[in-house]
């Protein structure tokens, strides 16, 4: 099975997927880390303000010029069952599911450690730490405390499509 795991240094999994400068493409058989490599990995962010792609309107990270980023960003990765990250948006884990890569947000930071528990079936999906880039109003009025209500996003098996639920 090929893991990618997005990484700054090849030995920790980081926290961004977007800003991560690439992709340690680890191949494990019955539960042991047998080949890798590191890959590049597109970079929407860039690493200076003026590298950053253009805003689009809407939240950050969707619409159609963020699809065709995030479909750049998994284009290196075409071969491999999952990638996996410490954290990402919303819109890049619904397109990598579009690419047939299952993404996996996780609080491990090892990456063969990350890789060794996706292959068991062990790996829990961390979609809590997954941001949607909306923008927040300064002031909001929160409605009477019998209606408080939070909405969550979650993102259900294949095919990853996502649903937003309400929680009381």
């Amino acid at each position: 099975m090929k893991i990618a795991i997005v990484t700054d240094d090849g030995v920790t999994v980081s926290r961004h997927f977007g800003r991560a400068a690439g992709y340690a493409v680890l191949t494990v058989e019955n539960g042991e880390v047998v080949a890798r490599e590191i890959r590049p990995k597109f970079s929407p962010h860039g690493s200076a303000a003026g590298d950053r792609a253009e805003r689009e309107p809407g939240p950050h990270g969707t619409g159609p010029g963020a699809d065709l980023r995030h479909d750049q960003m998994a284009a290196s990765i075409a071969d491999c069952d999952a990638v996996i990250c410490g954290g990402m948006g919303a819109g890049a884990y619904a397109r990598m599911a579009a690419n047939n890569i299952r993404a996996v947000v996780t609080d491990i930071d090892d990456i063969d450690q990350a890789a060794i528990e996706y292959a068991a079936g062990r790996m829990v999906d961390h979609v809590e730490l997954l941001h949607s880039h909306a923008p927040r109003p300064a002031t909001a009025a929160k409605p009477p405390s019998s209606a408080n209500r939070e909405s969550l996003l979650i993102f259900n098996d294949p095919p990853y499509e996502a649903e937003r639920v309400l929680v009381f």
